[in-house]
Order: structure tokens, then sequence, then C-alpha cells
């Protein structure tokens, strides 16, 4: 059994948070993963990889072409990688960035939530009266409000 080289954990997170990823991410990877035997064998040439998936304007097709081969020791060995799973490495990425999103969201409508209920009710209703007033001047205009603007304000006024 081939043990592989260990690499520097920082300067690998410096790389994945370049790209937006993260270190936990990337440790739920199968240990003979392109990536993990990339980044055993060369960070410089893990960090090119995520380079060239993120260049604007090339094809996933055409970045293979020009991808670090397969380092030795693996089972592929000396071959480029394959357009798919370059694409899935790309797909990874940018789900993560997805769920980093999402995440921010969540956390700063749960502080917004909780500011709001710590205000008397007066400062609620004013709150909400001022976040509500486009959604208002739209039905005073003739515009009803609309189902999503209906929804909104009564998630809302769940919080109170």
């Amino acid at each position: 059994m081939k043990t592989r080289k260990k690499f520097d954990r920082e300067r690998l997170r410096e790389i994945l948070e370049s790209y937006n990823g993260n270190l936990r991410m990337f440790e739920t990877l199968r240990s003979n993963s392109y990536e993990h035997a990339l980044a055993a064998h060369s960070l410089e040439e893990l960090d090119m990889l995520y380079s060239k998936i993120f260049a604007p304007g090339v094809s996933l097709k055409d970045t293979a072409k020009s991808c670090p081969r397969w380092p030795d020791g693996t089972k592929r060995a000396g071959k480029r990688p394959k357009a798919s799973l370059l694409e899935n490495i790309h797909d990874r990425f940018m789900a993560e960035r997805g769920l980093n999103a999402l995440t921010v969201e969540a956390e700063r409508a749960d502080a917004y939530g909780r500011a709001v209920r710590a205000l008397p009710v007066e400062g609620q209703l004013k709150v909400l009266e001022k976040k509500y007033q486009a959604e208002v001047k739209s039905q005073e205009n003739g515009g009803p409000i609309t189902k999503e603007g209906w929804e909104q304000i009564e998630r809302d006024l769940k919080l109170i």
C-alpha cells in the first residue's frame, strides 16, 4: 500500500478558498481522487487545475487537454483528466458556492428576525410598515400586491 505525500493544509485551504471552495468539501473526496492525487503531488498543479477549470470562455473539453496529468503512483498515471471529471469538479464548486450564498442569506434573515422580535410591538410594526411601503404604494397606484409580496408579509408576521 502506497502512502501519499502530506501537503501543506494551510496552503491547500488558501487555494480552495480563492476559488470559493473549502477544506471540508475537499476532505469529503475519495482519497484516490484526481484532486487528492494532485494535492499530494503538487499544490501548485492543483491551483493550476482550478484556474483552468474556472477560466472564462474556455470549454472544459479544451481545458482537459492542458490540465496536469494524473501523477505517478496513481491508477491513471500519465493520463489527462477527462472533461467529464473536470465538469464534476466545476459543478461541485458551483454547488458549494450556492450553498454558501444560501447560508449567508439564512443567517441574514435570522439576524433580521431576532432584531425585529427584540423591538416592542410598535417598533415591529414600524419596521414592517417601512419594509412594505413599496408594496402598499403599488397597491395605491392600482396595482395589486403580488403573491410573493403576500407570502413575504405572512412570513414576517409569523416572526412577531
